[in-house]
């Protein structure tokens, strides 16, 4: 007997239903039937608007062999048995946390977690955490098996993409106000200030208490190394974090370092990973939603980068000189780039069927799209078109620029029309690109073997 547990929540100002079950497609048809029924891509499950009769009416559209349960505080159906399902411990000795993860969402599970001493929540992962301890732990084994749950216990292997995930923000009311008006005068961009502000909160609170107006170069110099090598983050990383110490002292305090006392590492230099035009095709083959195609035709029909994507306003499309114009894209730069003939109706047809506001691509209630949103699409796309690579927006601007290389564009324009500062970024592609290197000959060609 299938079962769908019930919950009600508050959605962007609307009381609304949650609709918990296990993955099934008969199931899935008959719930997107139901009025007002939509997908949370966040929350990973269906929901639908609240009304005062919703038990009676969910019990009257689906058949007797689906069960309906109330989850709700006070309401929770005695014959729910959570025997058997599995919770997970993952303890961290290193960073002293145990992380926890559970099957679903429980309000009397999540009332016990938070009793716990340093209970935290860290949504981009959705799993819990609490400190290693010995009563923690004891607490944690005891409740679950009270309640038939299966415990599995391991030391935790995070990536350095989790661990990103899972680290607590620092808090930045201890920002020196000076630090931040500064950088904005600077003209920084966005992005670099909340890179900047963020590396400094961390700084901050981990020498709280501390003087760190004349904290030794070599404190310093263990921090970032500590960063670098226990916590395993990379190059790139270090090198942000530096900079944004070098600009905190030097603005604030007016102390500067030379750069042999805070060096910046030696880059590692990968080469981009680039999709046959095949790949391309079957992504859009597969691709039926109108606006997800149209951000894989922008990212890879102009080599966008995604915010240059999401910043793209309909005044940035002169449809008259065949122009759209990328305002302060990557370095604050504007550049122009022709828009193909093939493209003009395609995007006349989405601008008119969608009808964004001021920005070319909206989410559905007309808010901007975010980054991780087209991602996402991208990600989905080569995921149903069967694409094993793990394929990303960037991606699709490497292969705009390897593919116009191939087809015998010059360096020089393929420079321009990406944005590249220094022909030297743009010659990577030259390295990449088979299109010549397979017409050579191989002295194996006259062997035989």
């Amino acid at each position: 007997m299938e079962t769908i547990f019930l919950k009600e929540f508050q959605h962007k100002g609307e009381h609304r239903i949650k609709l918990i079950f296990k993955y099934n497609r008969k199931l899935i048809d008959e719930v997107r039937k139901l009025p007002g029924c939509r997908w949370s891509q966040a929350m990973k499950c269906w929901h639908i608007p609240y009304r005062d009769d919703y038990l009676i009416f969910l019990n009257s559209v689906f058949e007797q062999n689906i069960k309906i349960i109330n989850l709700q505080e006070g309401c929770r159906d005695e014959s729910v048995s959570y025997r058997g399902k599995v919770v997970k411990l993952s303890i961290n000795e290193q960073e002293g946390i145990i992380y926890i993860s559970i099957p679903y969402y429980v309000k009397e599970w999540i009332w016990q977690i938070r009793k716990l001493s340093g209970a935290w929540w860290h949504a981009g992962a959705r799993i819990w955490s609490v400190y290693n301890s010995m009563n923690n732990l004891s607490l944690l084994q005891r409740y679950f098996s009270a309640e038939g749950c299966k415990l599995e216990i391991n030391k935790s292997h995070f990536t350095v993409r989790q661990k990103q995930k899972l680290k607590k923000p620092a808090p930045r009311d201890m920002l020196p106000k000076e630090y931040v008006v500064q950088l904005k005068l600077e003209n920084k961009s966005e992005r670099t200030v909340e890179v900047y502000t963020g590396f400094i909160a961390q700084f901050l609170n981990d020498f709280r208490g501390i003087d760190i107006r004349n904290l030794t170069s070599d404190r310093i110099r263990d921090y970032i190394l500590d960063h670098r090598q226990r916590m395993a983050y990379s190059e790139s990383y270090q090198n942000q974090m530096v900079s944004a110490i070098k600009s905190f002292y030097r603005h604030v305090y007016k102390r500067s370092f030379d750069d042999g006392i805070l060096p910046r590492p030696k880059s590692s230099h990968y080469l981009p990973k680039i999709l046959p035009r095949e790949y391309i095709q079957s992504m859009m083959d597969v691709c039926r939603n109108e606006k997800h195609k149209i951000i894989l035709l922008m990212l890879y029909g102009f080599g966008l980068r995604v915010g240059e994507l999401i910043n793209l306003k309909i005044s940035d499309f002169d449809f008259n000189r065949r122009q759209l114009i990328i305002i302060k894209g990557k370095g604050r730069k504007d550049r122009v780039l022709p828009i193909p003939n093939v493209l003009i109706p395609v995007i006349r047809k989405y601008i008119k069927s969608y009808l964004p506001g001021e920005y070319f691509i909206t989410g559905q209630y007309g808010e901007n799209y975010s980054a991780s949103s087209i991602q996402n699409v991208v990600k989905n796309l080569a995921k149903r078109a069967g694409i094993k690579l793990r394929v990303t927006p960037h991606m699709l601007r490497h292969c705009y620029g390897t593919h116009m290389l191939e087809r015998g564009t010059d360096l020089r324009y393929i420079q321009k029309l990406m944005g590249h500062k220094s022909s030297r970024t743009t010659e990577i592609y030259t390295h990449v690109s088979m299109h010549k290197l397979n017409e050579l000959t191989n002295p194996l060609d006259y062997i035989n073997f």
